[in-house]
């Protein structure tokens, strides 16, 4: 998924935005693997505001949004999702070939 991508996690069926993709500094066992941080449109369905305290007590900024509006999580339990506008140019516009 790329940055700015439209999201769903459909265990909780709420919708947000990736911010970061990459590693955080938490992750100790995999210090490589890929996390996305996600700035979800609920702002009580995170848990952080994209930052994170490092082991030496720094603030490590990923990404900014509302306090309580972030997740870092593992790729595979989220979907890709459409924006509303895109939901509607896909219901609506005409496939005729003819519209760019």
């Amino acid at each position: 998924m790329a940055l700015n991508s439209r999201i769903r996690d459909p265990k909780h069926g709420t919708h947000g935005w990736v911010r970061h993709v990459g590693p955080v500094w938490s992750d100790k066992k995999q210090p490589d693997r890929v996390w996305l941080g996600i700035e979800w449109d609920d702002v009580k369905r995170g848990k952080h505001d994209g930052s994170a305290v490092n082991a030496a007590g720094e603030t490590v900024r990923y990404y900014a949004c509302a306090p309580g509006a972030g997740s870092f999580v593992k790729p595979r339990t989220v979907q890709s999702a459409v924006t509303v506008l895109e939901a509607l140019r896909e219901r609506y516009e005409p496939d005729d070939g003819l519209t760019g």
